[in-house]
């Protein structure tokens, strides 16, 4: 068994400690990451993931390997594990997000119709690439398991090989969200060579509908970029976005990448920046049943690998009981968003739709403020809006925060962020 080092990185001005025990990482190596109920178990190659008890949690933990039933249920090709113990472990939450979703650029080398975030010119207070860096490290220290990188176009960035290169040293899942635009060979192979584990792709229709909301030409350069990732190992997912307006476009965009192989995920319209005046694009019920049986022989396929909201969510029950729900809404709970700016938000969609931040990892550490959130009363200050969008919508009831706030009566004010419980 590898041997063993006890580091230590002190949360934001306390004395917490978070204890990582490190060993070499190795492709397939899981992390293994402490909780109130035991742990959270995660294979970053396979992207798997299992919750398990305090006492699975120790013979893991003194033995320093993965048992073999784990590594079937999470995909592990090896015993191998790097254990992080965060110092402090909520009974009502994780003791980090699996994942942060991290803007690292509001540049983008195009302008969508509805960017959510409103991207194209970069911010004037966008922090420096020392300064992304750090904050990588303290994400790393803290107990994260994923880290997507996103934009704007997260491309146009050159430090965004350094960054993956750093997050896969220290064995954390690594993904991208991109246009592929910018992806050619020479880019496609650093992304590879720095261990990049998923590229995450936009396409919303085939080339004529494509174009008409990303820009002329751009369907032919993003299938290039595909093609450039899947030649060199890297896994992608399309990811398009379904309205009114596009719902044959969808079917085909499904239908014509399941057919290379390549897996999709079909996401709701959030009415949020350039699609703030949109709402009316987004599906009713019955167009999602509809859309469900028109993709029937699709999502029934378990080789297919297609999945989309209100469509084929994959939903799996926790294999242990957790002393708390856990949500299919991850804002503040199982994902959280980094803006290129360092602000820290529970969601990308909530930041635009008038949540304020909850801290500043300038000049914060990440875990003081996972505490704050975890400790304050601002995702059920959140939640109260479901119950009145739900009874009210002709669209699929949600537990989607953003939806919610997005379609808010108007007496309801920005949300700033509450402070304590």
């Amino acid at each position: 068994m590898a041997r063993k080092q006890i580091t230590t990185g002190f949360s934001c001005g306390c004395s917490h400690i978070n204890i990582q025990r490190r060993v070499k990482m190795t492709k397939g190596q899981a992390l293994l990451r402490k909780e109130v109920f035991g742990g959270t178990l995660f294979n970053s190659d396979s992207g798997k993931r299992a919750y398990i008890n305090r006492d699975e949690y120790e013979s893991i933990s003194q033995s320093g390997s993965v048992p073999e039933h784990l590594q079937r249920e999470i995909q592990l090709s090896t015993d191998s594990v790097l254990i992080r113990e965060p110092s402090y472990l909520p009974g009502n939450n994780f003791s980090a997000p699996d994942t942060i979703f991290f803007e690292i650029t509001r540049a983008c080398n195009i302008n969508c119709t509805f960017c959510f975030n409103n991207s194209g010119r970069r911010m004037s207070n966008e922090m420096s690439d020392a300064q992304r860096l750090r904050l990588v490290q303290d994400l790393i220290n803290s107990g994260v398991q994923e880290v997507r990188l996103t934009g704007g176009e997260p491309l146009v960035v050159n430090v965004v090989y350094d960054i993956i290169r750093l997050l896969r040293r220290n064995g954390l899942r690594t993904s991208i969200g991109t246009n592929g635009i910018l992806v050619k060979p020479d880019i496609a192979r650093r992304l590879a060579d720095v261990g990049l584990n998923l590229a995450v792709v936009s396409v919303d229709g085939m080339r004529s509908v494509h174009d008409s909301i990303r820009g002329a030409g751009s369907f032919r350069k993003t299938m290039k970029g595909i093609i450039e990732l899947k030649h060199v190992g890297i896994p992608v997912r399309v990811n398009t976005v379904v309205m009114k307006s596009n719902i044959d476009e969808v079917v085909r965009v499904t239908e014509f990448f399941s057919n290379l192989s390549v897996p999709v995920m079909i996401r709701r319209l959030i009415p949020a920046g350039r699609a703030d005046n949109m709402s009316g694009e987004m599906l009713s019920q019955e167009e999602y049943e509809v859309l469900r049986k028109r993709l029937g022989h699709l999502t029934s396929d378990s080789t297919k690998h297609v999945r989309g909201h209100y469509i084929k969510d994959d939903k799996v029950a926790p294999r242990i009981s957790l002393p708390f729900e856990r949500q299919s809404c991850s804002a503040g709970h199982r994902g959280m968003v980094v803006l290129p700016d360092g602000n820290v938000q529970t969601c990308g969609f909530l930041g635009p739709l008038g949540e304020m931040s909850v801290g500043n990892l300038v000049n914060e550490r990440f875990s003081g403020v996972w505490r704050k959130l975890v400790d304050s009363q601002h995702i059920e200050s959140m939640r109260f809006l479901l119950p009145g969008y739900n009874s009210s919508t002709s669209g699929p009831k949600t537990n989607c925060l953003a939806i919610a706030l997005a379609l808010k009566s108007s007496d309801v004010q920005p949300l700033h962020f509450m402070r304590s419980k």
